[in-house]
This record gives structure tokens, C-alpha cells and sequence, in this order.
């Protein structure tokens, strides 16, 4: 049996990597969305962004076998696994010169197309232990009147954010909590790069959070997972990177002299996939969308050169069909529809994500 099948039904629904059926932005938009609703019900609330230390190359072997013991899997299944994690050896290369071989007696190869699973299950030991302490009011979550017990953290493989209710003692018992996965599983959280984002707090209370964890204030809207997140609307200035990354990728292309079917091939695999993963979350602005298509319509007539040149027919025309005169480039208005609508089948399954918004 291939661990992909079955790593859905061991590993906790607040991790979203690698998992099948499972998306990247489930965790944005959850994000978002407990964000908003601290604020609308003028609720405090505390997020820490955790940044863990080299988190594959820190997996502790004995650790992880004894996760999968404990995840149920079969003596045999978990033997193939230990040889191949233990098994081996390495070397390192250096300007192309490669040095002796050593034997490691930690971490995950990456590039191994188990490591992102294996990784997800060690993962998965911190999601149980912070899920068992709210269960034991150990600790307590945001939003209770959405999420059942209140919702203390999201993962995406090693990216994980914490949601907190503001309170010294919880915050303690947070910070012990981490102490002892940190000795088990052999991960370390660097707490001077981890960050603090708060809702509703004085700066007072953001200083006993500050003492409390030892990381730093961080000032909202939050990166997380390439993406801005805040508890107002994110603003046009906030989502002007996606234009900006847009024109910067035409800046390395040398198209002077491409033909009209190599400009539409890179058009349609570059330039309109290049916003597809933040509108997939977002509704782009207007001039947002007019920036981008401006972008491509010049990139399609004029290529990379600075000089001006005719334009035959309006760009609108280009959206059709090759059937009806047109190249087929989607408007980047539909394509945001189109991705946002996506998200009507992902609520019908009764996701995390449906639980938090419904």
C-alpha cells in the first residue's frame, strides 16, 4: 500500500501539505477568516508565526519510528521505512568536488519523495499534543463559536501558526508544550525569527506575549504562505506585488524576436499563471486587473522591446476562441472568478475550511 493513500487518514486536518485533497490555501483563507471574526466580535486574540531551525535535517529517527508505531502501522511497513532513513550515505559537494562519505544519524533527505510525508507525520506529534492540551484546558483557541474547543493552530509541512487566546498562564503552557516536542522530535524553533501578531491587545499585553515566548512583534498584515493576511480588507498597495512580480519575470526574457505563437505559448505558461495563486484567495482590484492585462497585451505586441509598436487589434478581441478569430487568453477578471468559484466544491466536501466559514 502507498503511505500517499493512506497519510490522509493519520495525519490531523489542520495540515495541509502533500496530502491529497488537501490545498495550500485552505490555511490562508482559514487564517483570514479567524482574523476577521476577531475583529468583528472586537475579540483579543494572539498569532505566532513559528519559524523552525533547518526542520528537515533536525528530524530525530527514533522519534519518527515511534510516531508511526503509534500511528498504527504495520512492523514490517515501519522496518522498509527505518532502512530507508537510516540506510545510506552521504557526502558533500562543494564547487562541483564532492568529499568523502559519512553515514547521518538524523533528518530527512530532501528530494526523497517520501521525506514531505514522513515529514508531515512528525509534524502531525505536535498538532496531537497541542490538540490534547485544549482538550485538557491546557491551553485555548480563537474562535470557539466556530470551531469546536477553538482553533490553536495551522500547518503547511513546517509552517506553522498558532492561535492563541490571550492569557499569561496559556501562553506558558504553550512555551512548555513546545519545549517538549522540541526534545522529542529534535526540531528547533528559532523564537527570535518566529513573530507575534495580535488582535484586541494593548501594548501592555503584547509585551507579556513578547516575554512570554521570547519572539518579536510583528505588525499586521502578516506574510503567510507568500500570501498577505490581516483582520481588515487587504488593501490594493497590500496585493501590488502581484503586478510587480508579473513585470519583473518579463525583465530576464529576451523577446525581441520571438514569433507571435512562442509570445502567446509564454503568455498563456507564464504571465497568466503568475497571479493564479493569490487570486485563487483574493478579488483582485480593478487596476490590478487592468495592469495586467496591459502587461501581456504589450509583452504580446511588442515583446520585450522598450520601443513602441502598433497594436493590430484590441487585446479584448485576443480572448476568443482560435475558433472565432481569437487566441484564447482568458481576461484575468474570469480567471479570478473562475478560481474563487472553485472554492463552492470545496466547501460541500465539509472541510476545515467549511467548519470555519459555514
Amino acid at each position: 500500500m502507498r503511505l500517499t493513500t493512506v497519510v490522509g487518514k493519520v495525519v490531523s486536518q489542520f495540515q495541509t501539505a502533500f496530502i491529497p485533497g488537501r490545498n495550500i490555501l485552505e490555511g490562508v483563507v482559514i487564517l483570514q477568516e479567524v482574523l476577521h471574526e476577531l475583529r468583528v466580535t472586537k475579540s483579543a486574540g494572539v498569532i505566532i508565526k513559528l519559524d523552525f531551525e533547518k526542520a528537515y535535517d533536525r528530524v530525530n529517527w527514533n522519534f519518527l519510528e515511534e510516531v508511526l508505531h503509534r500511528k498504527g502501522f504495520d512492523e514490517k511497513w515501519i522496518q522498509w521505512m527505518n532502512k530507508a532513513i537510516r540506510g545510506g550515505r552521504v557526502c558533500m559537494d562543494l564547487n562541483g568536488e564532492r568529499g568523502d562519505y559519512f553515514r547521518s544519524f538524523k533528518g530527512l533527505r530532501q528530494g526523497d519523495p517520501l521525506s514531505p510525508l514522513l515529514f508531515n507525520l512528525v509534524a502531525d506529534a505536535l498538532s496531537a499534543m497541542l490538540s490534547r492540551a485544549c482538550s485538557a484546558k491546557a491551553i485555548k483557541g480563537l474562535v470557539p463559536h466556530l470551531f469546536e474547543g477553538g482553533l490553536t493552530h495551522l500547518q503547511y509541512a513546517d509552517d506553522t501558526v498558532l492561535l492563541l487566546h490571550f492569557d499569561p498562564k496559556n501562553l506558558r503552557n504553550v512555551r512548555l508544550l513546545l519545549s517538549c516536542y522540541e526534545a522529542m522530535s529534535g526540531m528547533k524553533i528559532n523564537y527570535e525569527k518566529s513573530e507575534i501578531f495580535s488582535v484586541g491587545l494593548s501594548l501592555q499585553e503584547q509585551n507579556i506575549a513578547v516575554e512570554s515566548l521570547g519572539c518579536k512583534i510583528g505588525v499586521l498584515p502578516m506574510k503567510y504562505l507568500g500570501m498577505p493576511v490581516s483582520c481588515h480588507k487587504i488593501s490594493k498597495a497590500q496585493l501590488s506585488y502581484v503586478f510587480e512580480k508579473t513585470r519583473k519575470r518579463l525583465g530576464t526574457w529576451q523577446c525581441e524576436y520571438l514569433s507571435s505563437g512562442g509570445k502567446s505559448t509564454l503568455i498563456d505558461s507564464c504571465l497568466s499563471s503568475i497571479p493564479m495563486y493569490t487570486m485563487g484567495v483574493y478579488q483582485l482590484y480593478e487596476g490590478i486587473f487592468q495592469c495586467l492585462d496591459s502587461i501581456r497585451s504589450r509583452f504580446f505586441w511588442e515583446g520585450t522591446s522598450k520601443k513602441w509598436k502598433y497594436h493590430m487589434i484590441k487585446w479584448e478581441a485576443l480572448h476568443r476562441t482560435k475558433e472565432f478569430g481569437g487566441l484564447g487568453f482568458m481576461a484575468v477578471r474570469v480567471m479570478n472568478t473562475c478560481l474563487l468559484a472553485k472554492w463552492i466544491d470545496k466547501l460541500e466536501r465539509g472541510i476545515l475550511v467549511y467548519v470555519v466559514l459555514c
